[in-house]
């Protein structure tokens, strides 16, 4: 078996193959045997006929494919095993060469991935210095109270964060002119936010002003964007108003607090306390995964990656495959899903492939800098891991152990990722 290897892209390589003339000669007798025993010929059993008979009958192209599809998976196995080269994905193959006396086949597959490193260390990026604002504290505790807040009945126009309500049904023109009623466009006694925006644009505008008792009729234009049958279309809600309410906020005290329920969280400055901690922790991990991101950026930028294509494609199809799944879960059609928001799966796919290659090159930037820096996860490191978690979820553990069985990989790789983070922040420090 002759091997011929030559690169064929950026990631990718080829192997020629010709196949000894033996191996081929063996190849098409046995694959000539089995479709002969597919053959029948009057007088004698399927596949007993004598062998001129059976070559009469037997299509020679039929007996080409045959062999040389029974020699693809062997072939390949071979030639990659002499070769040297790692296929990282199922490679494509092609006859070159075919006739009773040769064969040649090539393969033509995606290499690993692989990232020259740029300067990795000492880049001077430093992270963000974290500070909590008395106003931001107030802010926070101020929905909480919102949120809390009774609606209460009032006899008045309604204005933008009152809540309404009210029935409507919504009609469009057919064909003809005429009005109909539209299916999915009407509710009774439904309580809608005024400016909440979770109508159509237009709707919930119009409504502002409106009293208990009073009924309106409210003409809009759906959106080109939204769902099929209603894209563009104009239409006329006929609204009957039951009642305004509007959200009665209680008095930032410490019975405001005590009524929200928050566990050991009584008084005021208990929950000022909490909120600036809460607060604090969420910047600092949001500074953090800015000051990471912006450390793989540099390095990405002085880096230099070897990567077929292929495989960001292919990220791209997982992750688009997730999101359909993730939407349809949610109750909505993935196509009326496009349609709603305004894109085509070309658009998701193009973002996805952003998100994908980008999430690839960091990988690979990690993955050479724990060679490079000789990181990994000691047995100590796992040890502690599990330590840590049976005491973050108050379990013994051994239970914890137990709990990973046939997922050790899973957290040998979370403590990996966590411990090359920190060397990366330690080498920029």
């Amino acid at each position: 078996m002759k091997i011929t290897k030559k690169e064929i892209a950026a990631g990718k390589a080829a192997l020629a193959v010709e196949v000894d003339a033996e191996t081929w000669k063996k190849a098409q007798e046995k694959a000539f045997k089995k479709l002969a025993e597919k053959v029948t010929v009057k007088g004698f059993r399927p596949g007993k006929a004598p062998e001129a008979l059976l070559k009469e009958r037997v299509n020679q192209a039929e007996v080409y494919e045959e062999a040389a599809l029974s020699l693809l998976n062997p072939t390949f196995a071979e030639a990659v095993k002499e070769s040297g080269l790692e296929p990282f994905m199922r490679p494509d193959a092609k006859i070159n060469k075919l006739s009773g006396d040769e064969l040649e086949l090539e393969y033509d597959f995606v290499l690993p991935p692989t990232v020259e490193l740029g300067e990795y260390k000492n880049l001077g990026i430093k992270p963000e210095e974290v500070k909590v604002a008395a106003e931001e504290v107030e802010a926070e505790i101020d929905r909480d109270l919102k949120g809390n807040a009774d609606l209460v009945s009032v006899e008045r126009e309604a204005k933008e964060g009152d809540t309404l309500v009210l029935d409507f049904k919504g009609y469009t023109k057919n064909a003809e002119g005429v009005e109909e009623a539209f299916e999915g466009g009407e509710a009774s006694n439904y309580s809608l936010e005024l400016g909440s925006h979770s109508f159509v644009p237009g709707f919930e505008e119009a409504l502002v002003g409106t009293k208990a008792g009073e009924e309106k009729d409210i003409e809009i234009t759906f959106p080109e964007n939204y769902v099929k049958e209603l894209a563009g279309k104009k239409a006329r809600f006929h609204c009957v108003i039951h009642e305004v309410k509007e959200r009665k906020i209680p008095e930032k005290n410490d019975e405001a607090v005590k009524a929200l329920g928050l566990k050991d969280i009584e008084t005021l400055d208990a929950l000022r306390a909490k909120k600036q901690g809460d607060i604090e922790s969420r910047k600092k991990r949001e500074a953090e995964d800015k000051y990471v991101n912006g450390l793989l950026e540099k390095i990405a930028e002085k880096s230099t990656f070897t990567v077929a294509p292929e495989i960001y494609q292919s990220e791209a199809k997982a992750r688009l495959d997730r999101f359909k799944k993730q939407i349809e879960d949610n109750g909505i059609a993935y196509e009326q899903y496009l349609q709603i928001v305004g894109q085509t799966e070309a658009d998701l796919l193009n973002n996805f492939e952003k998100e994908g290659k980008k999430n690839i090159d960091n990988m690979l930037i990690l993955a050479e800098i724990a060679k490079k820096e000789g990181i990994k996860a000691e047995e100590k490191d796992i040890e502690d891991e599990y330590e840590s978690l049976s005491k973050r979820y108050g379990m013994d553990k051994d239970a914890v152990k137990k709990a990973f069985k046939g997922r050790e990989e899973e957290l040998v790789n979370n403590v990996t990722s966590r411990k090359l983070l920190e060397a990366l922040k330690a080498l920029n420090a």
